[in-house]
Order: C-alpha cells, then structure tokens, then sequence
C-alpha cells in the first residue's frame, strides 16, 4: 500500500472517503437532515394552522393565547429549545434524539408558519367574500374554493423559504453530540430541583427580550 505522502490530493480524497467508508457519514447526516426538516414541516404546518385559526378567532381567550404562543416560541433561541427539551421536558421518557428533536423543531415552526398563514390569509381582500356570497357560495364552499386557493399562491414562496430555513437551523443537531452531553448530565434525568436552573435562566432571558421589544415600541 503506498505511503500517503506519494499520494496525489484525488487519491487522497478517493482513500479517506470511499475506501474508508467515511461517505456513509455524509450519507446519514443528509437522511437524518431530510428526516427531521420533512416531518417538522408537516407537523410544523399542521400545528400552524391551528394556531392561526385560534389567533383569527373572535374569541379573545384564544387570541390572546395564540400570541402568547406566537411569541414565546419566536423569542427563544433554538439552541435553548433544544437543551429544554432534552434535559428538562422528555428527560427520561426514552425517547430517541431525533424524535425529541423534531417535536422541538414542529413547536418553533408552528410559530412561523401561524404568522404565513395568517398574513396569506389577510392579504385576500373581503371583496372575495362579497363576490363569492353574491355568485351563491355558502361560506364553507367560498372559503375552500375561493380564498385558501388564493392565499396558497401567496403563503407558498414564503413558506418554501421558510422550510430552507428549517433546513439550515437543523444543522444544530448532533447526535452524537447529544449522547455526549446526555452522558455528562445525567443529573438532569434525575427526579430533582436542578432542572430548574435551566428554567429560571431560560425565563429570564425571555422575560429581558420581552422587556427589550417592549421599550423599542414605546419608544417608536
């Protein structure tokens, strides 16, 4: 076998890659990636349209509750999220990292895709509604076959960058650095008190944010 040194940087690349079998990395990192962007997506965007649906309601209870949502899961770091729900919310429930994961990423989603749908949504004017009404339409037939065929064309653009965006954030994700971590935490997966240092801390910061926007507004 030739010495590395007598290699050319091809054959170097061809041994260290494919010979090695270090390709495969490469190859589960893109299954892993496409697994989780996929499946937060689609819970992501189921979770959205019922969040946009409570913050489009005259109800003021859900309303306000869909804001709360809105912005707490817009405000908090994803890296935060992540270590929330690994060391503090599904701490020894035995789930596997990308489940976890993809449920954190499906909450954080939801609170940007509720916003698209919701400014797709608004951007139909009420002269539509008129229209559809005057040509017969219950409100159900008007809604299914006059506006969301609309708003798609509107909300898709904007959400198919949000998706590349969800491509690019699932980068956060690794695994194997998550069983490292796991592995020098384990009081976390204790039934104690010391989870709440991560709450109180994450708390904190979201409340300062909070504060933070609140004072930019005021002052504008």
């Amino acid at each position: 076998m030739r010495a590395l040194s007598d290699m050319s940087i091809a054959e170097r690349i061809y041994h260290n890659v494919i010979e090695n079998g270090r390709y495969m990395l490469l190859v589960e990192g893109v299954q892993t990636t496409l697994i989780i962007v996929l499946l937060t997506c689609l819970l992501g965007g189921v979770m959205g349209l019922l969040v946009c649906a409570a913050k489009m309601n005259r109800n003021r209870v859900l309303s306000t509750l869909a804001n709360v949502y809105i912005y707490f899961f817009r405000s908090i770091p994803v890296l935060l999220l992540l270590m929330l729900s690994f060391f503090v919310v599904f701490a020894g429930r035995g789930l596997s990292a990308v489940t976890i994961s993809i449920i954190a990423f499906a909450f954080y989603h939801s609170a940007f895709a509720a916003d698209i749908f919701r400014s797709g949504l608004l951007a139909i004017k009420k002269d539509q509604y008129e229209a559809s009404t005057a040509l017969g339409f219950t409100k159900m037939q008007a809604v299914f076959y006059i506006i969301i065929p609309q708003a798609v064309r509107i909300i898709f653009p904007i959400y198919k960058g949000e998706m590349i965006r969800q491509t690019s954030i699932s980068s956060i994700v690794r695994i194997h650095w998550c069983k490292r971590f796991n592995k020098s935490h384990r009081p976390y997966k204790k039934p104690n008190f010391r989870c709440l240092y991560t709450i109180t801390s994450s708390t904190c910061f979201i409340l300062h944010n909070y504060r933070g926007v609140y004072i930019r507004i005021n002052n504008y």
